[in-house]
């Protein structure tokens, strides 16, 4: 749920048709959405996600990185995520983000035995980028080097049976760590990760039912509508919450210090406007001003249908000769299919579009140009259908021979190209002519 316009990864994913594009599921899954009593997955992980979450998207890393055009795309992408994993993604076997009450959490599922001491080593840390240090204790002989690397302060917190590991003081962003088993284990923001670690949340059908379909599949994304309008309205009173603290925090000490004098009337009124304020935010669904809802209100507004829907989910497949999207969205009511194919419709055209405009206008993207036209032609050909209270679609597109190295070639040169332009952009070196002879 990032409010960045388009990040990387999801766009070029979208122009490979397999892309996690949001809010759609196969037609053969329209059934699916409709039942009730689907058989709930065994893992221990798994069941917390059905409880938990309200968006989830689940790889299949083999998939892609076995394939070379997607291999070809994504080497510098894979590089990344290594990183970001704690650990090489050849080696992961699945990887899972779900939006859950406090934040996000990612569960990697690993073809072998994994680290856990290095791996916390490696996924705790301070949030924001800001790296908690030991203090030196007060009978310390000497300081540590100024270039030394400063030790960070793990603490451990029980959950469920669970330890959680975090960065610091305990507070909902604090990077979190926790080893669910041998080849499993779940990080992100504290507050976030004891939610899913907890569990205690009641399975929903929808997301249960998507679950069921990740290992058929080389991408599963699922949006329970009314569980993520829920999480996002607890989200908002909660930024709400912590406001006020900072704002009751920065008054205390203001008066500390003799900024404020007498605020007595001015907390009274602030008072007032806030019941005022809740009593209209329990009336609004999505206050645009805030938090999330910029994101939702402003930029997808076009989209609102699909992500409010009943059950919005997508399965991708990375095959050798083709790759395809099937979609559908199921909503509540059936007088709510007309905006729901509409907006469906519009999701298609502006995928369509992107694969045509990032090559030609951003950058980072021009390597991609080859892509393009196949991109381009697969969206436009994909049909919307309605079946019950569902709207649905599929995306194939089925590469041309060589096209891996085309693209291969084409980032190779988009990249040099962009080496160059740099280097003309560069100050010159300065010379160091050295001190000056007397004369």
């Amino acid at each position: 749920m990032s409010s960045r316009v388009i990040p990387r990864a999801v766009a070029a994913l979208a122009l490979l048709v397999v892309a996690v594009v949001p809010w759609l599921l196969p037609h053969d899954l329209a059934p699916r959405a409709e039942a009730q009593n689907e058989a709930e997955p065994a893992a221990p992980h798994v069941k917390q996600v059905a409880a938990e979450a309200a968006l989830f998207v689940s790889l299949r890393m083999g998939d892609f990185t076995g394939d070379e055009l997607m291999k070809t795309i994504f080497a510098d992408l894979g590089k990344e995520l290594s990183l970001r994993y704690g650990l090489p993604v050849t080696e992961v076997e699945r990887a899972t983000v779900a939006v859950v009450r406090g934040g996000t959490v990612r569960v990697i599922q690993t073809r072998k035995a994994y680290d856990k001491e290095k791996l916390i080593k490696e996924l705790v840390k301070s949030p924001f980028g800001v790296v908690p240090a030991l203090p030196v204790p007060k009978d310390a002989k000497e300081l540590p080097p100024k270039d030394a690397e400063p030790k960070v302060e793990i603490k451990e917190k029980k959950v469920a049976g669970k330890t959680i590991h975090y960065a610091g003081e305990w507070s909902r962003w604090a990077p979190g760590f926790c080893a669910l088993d041998k080849t499993s284990y779940a990080f992100g923001d504290a507050a976030a990760l004891e939610t899913l670690v907890a569990g205690k949340g009641k399975a929903s059908a929808q997301i249960t039912s998507a679950l069921a379909l990740t290992d058929k599949h080389s991408m599963v994304l699922a949006i329970d509508g009314k569980r993520l309008k829920a999480t996002l309205d607890e989200e908002r009173k909660q930024m709400r919450r912590e406001n006020e603290e900072l704002r009751k925090q920065f008054d205390q000490e203001s008066k500390k210090d003799g900024e404020v004098k007498d605020k007595k009337e001015k907390v009274e009124e602030d008072k007032d406007k806030g019941k005022k304020d809740k009593a209209k935010d329990d009336e609004d669904d999505f206050d645009p001003s805030e938090g999330f809802e910029n994101l939702f209100e402003y930029v997808l507004l076009p989209y609102k249908p699909l992500y409010t829907a009943k059950l919005a989910l997508v399965t991708g497949d990375v095959k050798k000769k083709s790759y395809t999207l099937k979609a559908a969205v199921t909503v509540e009511k059936e007088d709510e299919l007309d905006d729901a194919e509409v907006a469906l419709k519009s999701l298609l055209y502006a995928m369509r579009e992107l694969a045509v405009l990032l090559p030609r206008q951003e950058e980072e993207f021009r390597g991609l140009k080859p892509l393009s036209a196949g991109v381009a032609l697969a969206f436009k050909e994909a049909k919307v259908q309605r079946k019950g209270n569902t709207v649905s679609t599929t995306v194939t597109m089925t590469p041309d021979d060589g096209l891996a190295k085309k693209v291969r070639a084409s980032i190779a040169e988009a990249k040099k190209k962009r080496e160059e332009r740099l280097k003309k952009l560069a100050p010159p070196p300065v010379e160091d002519k050295g001190p000056k002879k007397d004369d």
